[in-house]
């Protein structure tokens, strides 16, 4: 949702600036020791929620459920595995405490029950009296006695190579965005990883709205003045782990297309320029979407229904030549499709909209938010051309762009239930199957199952828009415990005045990250 249909709500959940870093009215950075911990280990699926673990060994698990150790239980060697992927593996571990441990449908288990907050956990080793687990995103934790926490592999040569190593392996080495040595990242799987070294990437920021705002570009200038110091600072103090910013954009004012931008002018796409390439130096990953366009004859006034086959291929072109052998940016396609804002219409298999919004072609009549009227709907009825996602997706590919690609669904990009039927049609739609789902996640009340789907289809999903908690799916920590790549918070804004606002909206600092 734009942000500012949502401006009221912006403070709500907002932790005290005691416990996490933040800013002071003046916009100056107003930090404390909690926020400059060391960036976090996002929980991919089989890493652990530390923030939700409670749990004492031997005696009571996270679950509350009391737990005995089995005294007379021999303990195991020093590098017992259990691994199924291993030549020999064990059933089960005793610590010196005599703890038994085992895993039980990639979950972790003391004396039975859950150790603390486990998903698809591939190798359980004891070793020089400690317990550590891998999950299937290669990351290793250590168990403290009382949760999980970010390690090492301790013992590399007995240990069996990860399976999403190997398998990113080979499927990078057959495209060309393999091991770039260059700061970037890609799909691996239904994961994310580095394009220098192949390890796992969450990416943890927010969306700075302003540069889409073409009746304001002042708002834009602002934030190209903000500097390398801001995103490496600020930015990066603003939540624990943030390695990423997200921009919004409008077609018009960025190709500085007067007749459907009366206000734009010609240093938009310099602004962004200049943004890509100080929070790159500031070692952000930068999420480019499109959020606000129009079609021939109309005016960008707010988020339209969907991309349109006026300005927004010009637009994607236009990205792809500046920013596509830079593989720290990311290209998510458009920001919201909604149609026209009708719930029948977003819904497989027989709404209109599922395949509109991959494919293309003649839409009944253009409905926008106008952003200057609290983002209230307005309808023009004369039908125009939709440009679809994988349309798009195929123009930057043919200009040769090699960058992360995320695909919306339908529902202001929150029915993610939908995304497959939209895009998997015929199976991955990327040649270089460096391709993902966008979801927004605001009161989404489908559960987990929709974003799994996707996963086991092999993609990647990407919350590109959340609050806490997401939607019904649970906090911030679970949603990552089921394997999403990335939390992007809604919204840090520049809306004119002095300086930026720093908050990352409802998301900011939740003890639940």
């Amino acid at each position: 949702m734009n942000i500012l249909a949502r401006g009221s709500a912006l403070g709500a959940l907002l932790c005290t600036l005691a416990a996490c870093g933040g800013s002071d009215p003046s916009g100056s950075s107003a930090v404390t020791a909690a926020s400059a911990v060391s960036p976090i280990v996002a929980p991919k699926p089989g890493s652990p929620a530390a923030s939700t673990v409670a749990a004492t060994t031997g005696t009571t698990s996270s679950t509350g459920t009391t737990t005995t150790a089995s005294a007379g239980a021999t303990t195991s060697n020093s590098g017992s595995l259990i691994a199924p992927s291993a030549k020999t593996s064990a059933t089960k571990l005793v610590d010196s405490s005599h703890n038994v441990w085992t895993v039980a449908s990639g979950v972790v288990n003391e004396n039975g029950a859950a150790a603390g907050v486990s998903y698809s956990v591939v190798a359980l080793l004891y070793y020089g009296g400690m317990i550590y687990q891998e999950n299937s995103s290669c990351q290793w934790f250590s168990w403290t006695g009382t949760t999980w926490t970010a390690s090492t592999n301790p013992d590399p040569s007995a240990t069996p190579a990860c399976p999403s190593t190997s398998t990113s392996s080979s499927t990078t080495a057959s495209t060309s965005t393999s091991n770039t040595s260059t700061f970037g990242v890609r799909a691996c799987g239904n994961a994310l990883c580095s394009t220098k070294d192949g390890s796992p990437v969450i990416l943890i920021g927010g969306t700075m709205s302003g540069c889409e705002s073409n009746f304001a570009p002042a708002r834009c200038d602002a934030i190209a003045a903000a500097g390398e110091e801001y995103w490496a600072t600020t930015w990066k103090t603003q939540h624990p782990g943030t390695n990423a910013v997200r921009i919004h954009l409008d077609t018009c004012s960025y190709l500085d297309a007067t007749t459907c931008a009366p206000d734009a002018r010609g240093n938009i796409a310099g602004d962004v320029a200049t943004i890509v390439s100080e929070a790159t130096a500031a070692g952000l990953y930068v999420i480019l979407d499109e959020a606000f366009s129009a079609p021939t004859g109309q005016q960008s006034i707010g988020q339209p229904g969907f991309a349109d086959a006026t300005e927004s291929p010009a637009f994607w072109q236009a990205i792809a030549n500046a920013y596509g052998n830079q593989p720290n940016v990311i290209f998510d396609i458009f920001n919201e499709p909604y149609g026209e804002n009708v719930y029948a219409d977003w819904m497989a298999p027989g709404g209109k909209d599922v395949a509109m919004v991959a494919n293309g072609g003649t839409y009944s009549k253009w409905v926008t938010q106008n952003n200057s009227n609290g983002d209230a709907l307005e309808t023009v009825n004369t039908p125009y051309q939709v440009e679809g996602e994988l349309q798009l997706l195929e123009l930057v590919r043919s200009a040769g762009a090699i960058n992360l690609v995320l695909l919306s669904s339908t529902g202001w990009a929150g029915e993610i239930e939908n995304w497959l039927a939209s895009y998997n049609v015929n199976g991955n739609p990327d040649p270089l199957k460096n391709v993902g789902a966008s979801q927004h996640a605001y009161g989404y009340d489908k559960g987990n199952a929709p974003i799994t789907a996707v996963l086991n289809a092999g993609y990647p999903v990407v919350e590109t828009e959340f609050e806490v908690a997401v939607g019904s799916i649970g906090t911030a920590s679970q949603v990552l415990g089921i394997g999403v790549s990335g939390l992007i918070a809604c919204c840090p804004h520049n809306w004119g005045g002095t300086g930026i606002t720093l908050s990352f909206g409802n998301a900011q600092n939740q003890a639940t990250w």
